[in-house]
């Protein structure tokens, strides 16, 4: 059977995409799978989702879509992109791009999330709903200066750990806000803060921790204004770090977060925050960018990433739950302040359109060893393809493991 990419090559991979209980097979040759960086199988480590680079393959290679079909000569007055660039790169250059080519990717839009018409969460300001009903969560204020501090904050730490052993995360989240909140207030010695410190979350247990290292649930979004990162010139960049920046610091929770920008930190931090997964190896390599990190590191925000804004959460073990309540409760809070790209037909707009929508990834970090050291992990990849799952390699690829 031959490669449906490249039509040339034997297809060596083979695998299932059910969407909505329909089935579709693929099939596609060894080398259009690393150019195509499918399933990780790519050099490059930044590699964002692989089906998207498939799915610009398969655009390529319409018949309808032919180098000098006038299809591949639209160009999106926002941004300048050409179709023609889009399907070579497989990334949308601004908002704009949606609105001048959505037509023309719709069906493999379909095939990618199931639908042409976006079903998943709706940005607030879009939805008509108001602030009214939503609660906000405030610190009671100590009025006197000789208040027992130390009292409050070890109950709050009580009540945290009460939250979190019954998985209430969103209790446990604001609870442990308004905690970094009334440290930050407290006038007692060190000993006292050290003494009721948190864990970070990947120094805590967590369901099947043995295997399952962590959850982590991230979320892409961009802001109307500027273009999209791969359309944004270096005095956009920096304007948009410091713009976001500005309106963020002063958001709470996000005020109690430690605040990075690339301008202060040298290689080494960076790399250190990379290995830590505070920041991204795509934001490792960016020249302008800047973030906020949760004290227990539980939560990162990312500014200029490959989308303007990246919120990452992560919980300890087995437990996507939490992880995506406490993303999505950030990505409420961000989304009061900012205005961002969101069109009701295509969601959350991103600069990978394969991330259009939601603009959810969920992942979970494992540890296989055994599979690893007996080289089995790459026979695993059509196999969790059949389940619409992506396996990918933490370092370097899958075929090095």
């Amino acid at each position: 059977m031959l490669c449906e990419n490249c039509h040339q090559n034997e297809a060596s991979i083979h695998y299932t995409e059910i969407i909505n209980g329909v089935k579709k097979e693929h099939h596609i040759c060894m080398d259009c799978a690393r150019r195509l960086n499918f399933a990780g199988m790519s050099d490059s480590s930044d590699a964002e989702f692989p089906f998207v680079r498939l799915l610009t393959g398969l655009l390529a290679g319409n018949s309808a879509l032919v180098e000098d079909g006038p299809m591949m000569h639209i160009r999106c007055p926002g941004c300048g992109m050409t179709f023609d660039e889009f399907t070579m790169v497989g990334k949308f250059g601004c908002a704009e791009c949606y609105g001048v080519f959505g037509p023309l990717i719709e069906d493999n839009m379909k095939r990618l999330h199931g639908d042409s018409v976006h079903r998943g969460k709706i940005y607030k300001k879009y939805s008509g709903l108001s602030d009214e009903n939503n609660e906000t969560d405030t610190l009671p204020v100590m009025q006197d200066e000789n208040d027992d501090y130390e009292s409050r904050i070890r109950e709050l730490g009580i009540k945290l750990r009460e939250a979190v052993e019954i998985e209430h995360y969103e209790e446990a989240a604001r609870l442990r806000d308004m905690l970094h909140q009334l440290k930050k207030m407290d006038n007692t010695d060190d000993s006292t803060q050290e003494a009721v410190t948190m864990l970070r979350w990947f120094e805590e247990g967590g369901n099947n921790s043995d295997v399952v290292i962590s959850s982590r649930v991230r979320l892409a979004r961009n802001i109307n204004g500027y273009n999209f990162s791969y359309k944004m010139s270096d005095t956009d960049a920096k304007k948009l770090v410091k713009n976001v920046t500005d309106q963020l610091k002063t958001v709470s929770p996000i005020s109690g977060y430690n605040l990075y920008n690339f301008d202060y930190l040298d290689a080494y931090q960076k790399m250190g925050m990379r290995e830590r997964h505070v920041i991204s190896p795509y934001l490792e390599k960016q020249d302008y960018a800047a973030g906020f990190v949760a004290p227990d590191e539980d939560v990162s925000i990312m500014i200029n990433e490959e989308d303007h804004i990246r919120i990452q959460a992560f919980a300890a073990g087995m437990n996507m739950q939490k992880a995506y309540t406490l993303a999505d409760k950030m990505d409420d809070v961000i989304g009061d302040v900012l205005d961002y790209s969101y069109d009701q037909k295509f969601g959350y707009l991103t600069t990978l359109p394969s991330n259009a929508g939601t603009g959810m990834r969920a992942s979970y970090m494992l540890h296989l060893p055994a599979l690893a050291g007996n080289d089995k992990i790459s026979g695993l990849i059509p196999e969790v393809g059949r389940f619409g799952l992506v396996l990918k390699a933490m370092e370097g690829t899958i075929t090095e493991l």
